[in-house]
């Protein structure tokens, strides 16, 4: 049980959602959107949010470098990326979200979301040097 209540929690709106995929990627819109759950009181979507960001966290390793075959530069992937991040947001919480915002602006601020986008970033680099490090050591 969480020490917040539904009308208390707070989620975050469509924009926050897209700053996020895009500076600290899936995982930080997948924690995003999982908020949105928990704060309209849909707990029972939380797990499957996190699957699916995970899901997608795998199809981009997979793919990392599909930007050279089709030859886009980086960031124009990681905006696509985003995009398809927020189009998914907008489809399967477009209600949640509008909630959100209809009772009494229930929407977390720029500072947080530009808080966690960053740690999300951090996080991102600090796991691609580790496992950049791991693989320079072990072929080194």
């Amino acid at each position: 049980m969480s020490i917040f209540n539904e009308e208390e929690r707070k989620g975050y709106n469509e924009q926050s959602i897209f700053v996020g995929a895009l500076l600290g990627g899936p995982l930080v819109a997948g924690y995003m959107m999982a908020e949105n759950y928990k704060a309209v009181g849909k707990d029972e979507n939380v797990m499957l949010t996190w699957v699916f960001a995970l899901a997608y966290v795998v199809f981009q390793i997979i793919g990392h470098d599909l930007h050279s075959i089709i030859g886009l530069p980086r960031i124009a992937v990681a905006f696509i990326s985003a995009f398809i991040i927020i189009l998914i947001a907008k489809a399967v919480q477009g209600n949640e979200i509008y909630q959100l915002k209809m009772e009494d602006d229930r929407i977390h601020g720029w500072g947080r979301t530009a808080v966690i986008s960053i740690i999300g970033m951090i996080l991102v680099f600090t796991i691609f040097f580790l496992i950049e490090l791991f693989f320079i050591v072990i072929l080194g």
